[in-house]
């Protein structure tokens, strides 16, 4: 699944959400090599973790439901979507 991100009238290239987790391993490989603080690497870690979770949710949900991808307030509209349809809760 290919996701295309589009941002401020900037277009990014595709980017997969395989690609963004792979991309988070990684950081999380050379991160001691890197000269910045634990914590402004580990947050970009676990976001890009987050992202490719939420991309592959996102696509899932339009390919397998009726879900309709809004752009405006999707971050907080998916966790709760995504409750609704698993067995158990997963917070």
């Amino acid at each position: 699944m290919v996701i295309t991100v589009k941002n401020m009238g900037m277009d990014f290239e595709d980017v997969t959400p395989e690609e963004f987790h792979d991309f988070a391993l990684e950081l999380n490989e050379i991160k001691n090599d890197l000269d910045s603080s634990d914590s402004i690497i580990n947050r970009t870690i676990y976001m890009r973790i987050y992202y490719s979770v939420f991309l592959f949710l996102r696509e899932w949900l339009k390919k397998y439901t009726k879900y309709i991808s809004h752009p405006k307030g999707e971050h907080s509209k998916l966790p709760r979507l995504s409750d609704s349809m698993v067995p158990f809760p997963m917070r």
